[in-house]
């Protein structure tokens, strides 16, 4: 799977986000909830949420490509619907690719199954660089 190859960045290794399955155009991501992650009320931070999202939008971007790819963020949009006092789970759905745009969508849910947030992302691809041949 192209998923099991790819590495994290160091902040995303560090917060504890784990892939737990990847296809072609889908992710699924999980967060196991710990109280250095949460807010002053017990929640699991807002801004560690839209981490959640990014990072597995941006996998379901690139799900299919080249493990060596890459991808920057153009857009990204959170919609927050309830707190998260339980592990979390992410999964994304890639919506269009086009070139080097893609168009991705998803949802973060609780233990409980209900949806803490949603999320859209537009996220350019890049290629990986070609190897100049040694002389």
């Amino acid at each position: 799977m192209l998923g099991k190859t790819r590495k994290f960045p160091p902040f995303v290794e560090m917060i504890g986000l784990t892939l737990v399955r990847q296809s072609p155009d889908h992710t699924e991501t999980q967060l196991r909830m710990r109280p250095e992650l949460q807010n002053n009320k017990g929640n699991l931070h807002g801004g560690l949420i839209a981490t959640i999202l990014d990072t597995s939008l941006g996998l379901a971007a690139r799900s299919d490509l080249d493990v060596r790819t890459s991808s920057a963020t153009i857009s990204l949009t959170v919609h927050y619907v309830g707190p998260a006092r339980t592990d979390v789970r992410c999964i994304t759905r890639r919506v269009r690719r086009g070139g080097s745009i893609c168009f991705v969508e998803g949802r973060v849910i609780d233990a409980n199954d209900d949806v803490v947030a949603t999320g859209t992302g537009v996220f350019r691809l890049f290629e990986p660089a070609q190897r100049e041949a040694e002389d």
